[in-house]
């Protein structure tokens, strides 16, 4: 075993990486060069949904390092299926390393992780191209060639501006941890695959890869599962299940089937199965299946022009100003889009033999689009969805611009055309992250380029009424935040951000509240979708006004909680748990009933009765009321449904103040 270790040598396009001119290339100049690029934006402020992730979740507010600490704060995710306790565990590893969540540390963090990305791109190409030589001896490649295309794309990758918010928009580390994970993983499998070319073994090595990286991939960001159909695309367009000797394809197929194949059909039959869940969770979004579809088809048409030619203009962190294809000819374009997006991808496939490598930087683009872009009730536009997709687009560009060519004045013309792209993407990236670093800018330039952006005009009040706190006879904040809240609400009529702003900005400023606007947010609470992001309004509500920052009567406040209970989305289930225990908080900690906050906490229990989070609530309420014997039962509870010890802390703790009262009923 041991010498079959230490013949597994790192192949010369791999070890080119880590030594010779590239190298130096790598270290002393490109790397260097994006640091500096993004160095600026490592100064702005959390955005977006860093708050709900990362502020808001305290299991990753880690103090002291301990198993259960962690375990805690790996499996409190609730992004997504999969949890993502990677991901989570960094952020918790951040916070006890500084002390805080701080988005300077946080970004930095992320950069460098972007910046092992780059080298991680460098290496895969290096593999890829090498393999794709190996296997197919007319090609012609030589390793140098194979070394300078894969500077060049790895160069043009990391200095893209759409691979700028997988850096400074901080939870989506998620993003770039699973890309890492991912292109670690197809490395191992192309090593692998040299291997077998030279008549060696290589199957550990691509298990490993796919297994062990593609794991960690998907425990990082659910994409990472991707993993597979990128390993499928590479045999099948690339390398087309050739071995050296040919004897061991057999094998080669049957690992393919079990490790590559299987997981996808296996993954495929397990949607189908849980069609009625998809469906459902379109509930809380303003769009259906089919809108997202459509809409998805030229979403996809408008990322490859960003990829190809990026402008400040049109990228933005909001685009929800994109409007949703509500039929096959509404919008126009979507028919268009639906017909392109069919046509491209058969000509991908029909130029697997004749072009493979233009074959597979299409399908890789559209294999990496295949999970957010899908069926899934995602979002419907964001950039950092391109990071590990664009690779596909990017390689096509710089293999045709920097191959070797028979006319020398031709190929050097190419050449500087792939030189004079990178130093467009740098450029535009550099100005981005210029405008991240500063807040005020940010959102102002988000409100300039995408002015029918609601989400673009709330985060801009939010600026301005940050503003106010500071200076509160500043009329001209107030106005600016106002204008923005207002816009906001205008915009998008199922949103409801707008309408918190401006209940916020009346009692910062001092000024009455408009009578409009408890009217019109308590017929969006009735009426519309009910987001996270309706929650999350709904759970500053409460802290405001506990804390006084706002003043609404509790008859008002009772009104917008009365509205939201009367929304089909929250008929039953967890979500509506969660407003009933939001109301006890509101009634223990702000009308100081705690009668009523019991029976209230008591509703979300039987709402959600499987839900530790209720059962943990009601427990420490009843402690605070000393009615120990009722907390010992919830206690219980809380630890037979907290299945993953989410909240082994907070069960000791209170069990331990138990303890102290144990004779007491």
């Amino acid at each position: 075993m041991g010498r079959f270790f230490y013949s597994m040598r790192i192949p010369s396009a791999l070890a080119a990486f880590f030594r010779g001119k590239n190298r130096k290339l790598f270290g002393l100049l490109l790397l260097p060069l994006v640091f500096a690029v993004y160095y600026p934006g490592l100064s702005g402020g959390f955005v977006f949904d860093d708050g709900a992730n990362l502020l808001d979740n305290q299991h990753l507010h880690l103090d002291e390092l301990s198993w259960s600490g962690l375990r805690e704060a790996a499996l409190s995710g609730n992004a997504g299926l999969a949890l993502r306790p990677v991901s989570s565990l960094s952020f918790a590893l951040d916070h006890y390393f500084t002390g805080r969540f701080d988005p300077f540390y946080l970004r930095l963090v992320n950069l460098l992780i972007h910046l092992l990305n780059g080298a991680s791109v460098f290496a895969f190409t290096c593999l890829l191209l090498r393999a794709y030589t190996a296997y197919r001896p007319d090609t012609g490649y030589a390793a140098g060639q194979c070394e300078r295309v894969a500077f060049v794309v790895a160069a043009g990758w990391l200095l893209h501006p759409l691979a700028l918010t997988s850096v400074l928009y901080a939870v989506q580390r998620m993003n770039s941890l699973s890309a890492l994970f991912t292109l670690w993983g197809l490395s191992f499998y192309l090593w692998g695959r040299l291997r077998m070319a030279g008549g060696k073994s290589g199957l550990p090595l691509m298990a490993g890869g796919i297994v062990g990286f593609g794991t960690l991939a998907t425990l990082s960001k659910e994409n990472g599962a991707l993993i597979a159909l990128y390993a499928l695309l590479i045999e099948t367009v690339l390398l087309r299940f050739q071995t050296q000797p040919a004897a061991n394809r057999r094998a080669l197929l049957s690992f393919a089937g079990v490790v590559l194949v299987l997981p996808v059909a296996g993954a495929a039959i397990y949607f189908v199965s849980q069609w009625d869940w998809v469906l459902g969770s379109y509930n809380t979004r303003t769009f259906t299946l089919t809108e997202r579809l459509l809409t998805e088809s030229r979403v996809l048409w408008l990322y490859l022009k960003w990829i190809a030619l990026p402008n400040n203009a049109g990228l933005g962190l909001f685009h929800d100003d994109i409007p949703v294809s509500t039929g096959i000819l509404s919008p126009p374009t979507t028919l268009a889009a639906v017909i392109g997006l069919v046509v491209l991808a058969a000509a991908a496939a029909g130029l697997a033999r004749k072009a493979p490598l233009l074959s597979f930087g299409i399908l890789w683009y559209l294999v990496g689009h295949s999970m957010e872009s899908s069926f899934f009730a995602l979002e419907l536009v964001h950039e950092h969805r391109n990071y590990l997709p664009m690779y596909g687009i990017l390689l096509i560009v710089f293999h045709a611009l920097t191959r070797e060519g028979r006319n020398a004045k031709l190929t050097r013309f190419r050449r500087g055309a792939a030189a004079l792209l990178i130093v467009l993407f740098g450029a535009t990236t550099a100005l981005r992250a210029m405008d991240w670093g500063n807040d005020i800018v940010l959102y102002q330039r988000e409100v300039e380029h995408h002015p029918q952006s609601s989400r673009a005009h709330y985060q801009a009040g939010i600026q301005y009424g940050l503003l106010l706190l500071q200076d509160k006879n500043n009329s001209a904040f107030h106005m600016k935040a106002d204008y923005h809240f207002k816009e906001s609400q205008r915009l998008d009529k199922s949103s409801t951000n707008g309408l918190f702003g401006l209940i916020y900005l009346s009692h910062t400023a001092g000024r009455p509240l408009e009578p409009w606007v408890l009217g019109e947010l308590s017929y969006r609470l009735r009426h519309y979708p009910f987001t996270g992001f309706n929650m999350t309004s709904f759970r500053n509500l409460v802290i405001w006004q506990q804390n006084r920052y706002t003043h609404l009567s509790d008859k008002e406040v009772m009104t917008l909680f009365d509205a939201a209970l009367e929304n089909p989305d929250l008929a039953k289930g967890a979500w509506r748990a969660l407003i009933f225990s939001l109301m006890s908080a509101y009634y223990v900690n702000v009308v100081h009933s705690p009668g009523d906050a019991v029976a209230l906490a008591l509703k979300a229990v039987e709402l959600a009765p499987k839900e530790a989070l209720f059962n943990m609530s009601l427990a420490q309420l009843l402690v605070s009321l000393r009615q120990y014997g009722a907390a010992r039962e919830q206690l219980g509870l809380a630890r037979a449904n907290d299945r993953l010890g989410v909240f082994n802390r907070e069960i000791e703790e209170t069990e331990k103040e138990l303890r102290l009262h144990r004779t007491e009923p």
